[in-house]
């Protein structure tokens, strides 16, 4: 499976999820995404001052 028919495939149940879904969807998506940037900057600065 190509990565593209998978993204379509989430794509397309996040259209069957109610709008209420969707925004808690965006908003999980959100909290994660930053925590990880967080934890690569972190990371980085670690490594940094070795």
């Amino acid at each position: 499976m190509t990565s593209i028919s998978r993204l379509d495939r989430v794509l397309e149940s996040i259209e069957n999820l109610s709008v209420d879904e969707q925004e808690t969807l965006i908003d999980l998506r959100s909290h994660r995404l930053a925590e990880r940037r967080r934890s690569e900057i972190a990371a980085n600065i670690a490594q940094a001052q070795v």
